[in-house]
């Protein structure tokens, strides 16, 4: 459990620097908020990141609510995994992106 959970820190600070990385690529352009291209195409080892830390946190959401799972009432389990995910990977992808909508869109962009 200990070990999932170092795991979940780790890939979790790593998408966080990807996700600004990202960010650093792509200034002057919108970044889409939840799918979409990006305006320049990221670097291999820079999207690789993004999917190996995105796979570490599902691994260690999964790790870490089957420690708690109970056939009985799994429900909880499954919230907490959830909201793991949520929690580790979308949240911060979203403010990180809107943040940088807001201030390094070109005026051409912008609504």
């Amino acid at each position: 459990m200990i070990a999932a959970a170092l795991v979940l820190v780790v890939a979790a600070a790593l998408r966080i620097w990807t996700d600004l990385q990202v960010s650093a690529v792509n200034v002057g352009h919108r970044l889409p908020v939840t799918w979409g291209q990006f305006a320049v195409p990221l670097p291999r080892t820079l999207r690789w990141t993004r999917v190996l830390s995105s796979a570490a946190v599902l691994w260690g959401a999964l790790a870490l609510g089957s420690t708690v799972y109970d056939y009985r009432n799994p429900m909880p389990s499954v919230v907490m995994m959830i909201a793991i995910i949520v929690l580790a990977l979308y949240a911060p992808s979203v403010v990180i992106t809107t943040t940088h909508n807001r201030h390094h869109a070109t005026r051409a962009t912008r609504p």
